[in-house]
């Protein structure tokens, strides 16, 4: 059984791709794992002008709870599919 999740997207893209079709679907893929920085950057920005001083020790706070929930979250599912697949 191949687990996708633990492959590059490099090699996916070579193993189940056409090779006319790998530079379409590397340059797909890479617009959409960079979509996020539209929205980052301004976002950054706009905290930083407005928000630093007056929230930075909350926002870290908030940031680092939320950075333990989606480890936490992770180490979880990839127990629950270890558990899976034995």
């Amino acid at each position: 059984m191949i687990r996708y999740s633990e492959h590059r997207y490099e090699t996916l893209i070579a193993r189940e791709i056409d090779l006319i079709d790998q530079g379409k679907v590397y340059g797909a893929h890479f617009a959409w794992s960079h979509l996020w920085w539209v929205f980052a950057y301004p976002l950054a920005g706009w905290l930083g002008k407005n928000i630093w001083d007056q929230n930075f020790t909350l926002s870290s706070l908030i940031a680092f709870r939320l950075l333990g929930l989606i480890l936490l979250f992770h180490t979880l599912n990839k127990v629950k599919s270890d558990r899976l697949i034995d």
